[in-house]
């Protein structure tokens, strides 16, 4: 367990797990039952990491993990994709909640990349993923405005929700004050091939200059939206 720290780190351009806290994999089991809570999670200085947690096991399956209560900024290089948050590849039954991710400054992407808030993507053993009362948006934990952009070469695209799994429930979360002028912004995009059950979510005050908007997108084998 980690809680009531202030965590902070950096990653290089060309190592893509990078996070400043980063679960690998295990040997037989995973990284399981750990807790990050209540704590500040960003860059050491002005060297960014790619993600703020990142979770990515190539053997065993990291799962009963929690990450809440925590401020999670400044995730972010220029030519790479970025997440607050990323549950990837042999992850499970995470509990992300109540936490407040957003940057601090308008951040401008040199190539076709995207900033995901939170980014949870495991449609092989990704169940049980719990996503509730996170928000996600503006230039601090108390809100403004989060700018993302690309430029006239360069679109950015930017979803503050990101779940791409077996079955989740998304709930309570707030998307909010986001501003994109070169690509498209989803407030929530999901996929599931079991249950995806998405309620009293809000998502608002999104501008992306004429880009395509989508407040929730989501499908699945079995839908539950309220």
């Amino acid at each position: 367990t980690v809680t009531n720290c202030t965590v902070l780190g950096s990653s290089g351009a060309s190592y893509d797990f990078g996070g400043t806290i980063w679960f690998s994999g295990g040997t037989t089991t995973g990284n399981d039952n750990n807790t990050i809570s209540n704590c500040n999670i960003g860059p050491a200085g002005t060297n960014y990491p790619m993600y703020g947690i990142n979770s990515y096991s190539t053997s065993g399956i990291n799962d009963h993990n929690t990450v809440s209560g925590c401020n999670i900024y400044d995730f972010f290089q220029t030519g790479k994709t970025c997440a607050g948050i990323a549950v990837q590849n042999n992850n499970s039954d995470w509990t992300l909640s109540n936490n407040k991710i957003y940057q601090t400054s308008a951040r401008e992407f040199s190539s076709s990349k995207e900033m995901y808030g939170i980014f949870v993507s495991d449609a092989t053993n990704g169940s049980n993923m719990i996503i509730r009362g996170n928000t996600i948006g503006g230039n601090s934990a108390s809100k403004g405005t989060l700018t993302v952009t690309g430029n006239s070469t360069y679109s950015a695209t930017f979803k503050g929700i990101y779940a791409v799994v077996v079955s989740c429930n998304v709930f309570n979360n707030i998307i909010c004050n986001v501003t994109n002028d070169e690509g498209s912004m989803h407030g929530i995009y999901g996929k599931t091939s079991g249950t995806g059950n998405y309620y009293s979510n809000q998502v608002y005050s999104l501008s992306s200059g004429g880009n395509q908007v989508f407040g929730m997108s989501v499908e699945g084998a079995t839908l539950n939206v309220y």
